[in-house]
């Protein structure tokens, strides 16, 4: 499952019609931020990115923006 967060709040969640798969480290891979499966394209800026290696829950996402807002004073 998908979740798409904005300013820390859930924005969307879907299931993609796609198998994930692991990133093998050994080998070229590319990751296409700001662009959809469908080659859709974010039509703005994406200030922070963070990738990691396990889902979070709302709690901690709802954290983590906290901590960016306050950190650069938005």
């Amino acid at each position: 499952h998908v979740f798409v967060y904005v300013n820390g709040e859930l924005e969307k969640s879907y299931t993609p019609n796609f198998v994930w798969k692991k990133i093998d480290l050994s080998k070229t891979a590319y990751l296409y931020i700001g662009r959809t499966y469908q080659n859709y394209y974010l039509s703005g800026d994406i200030p922070v990115f963070k990738m990691h290696n396990r889902g979070l829950t709302a709690s901690e996402v709802k954290q983590n923006y906290q901590s960016y807002k306050n950190r650069f004073n938005l």
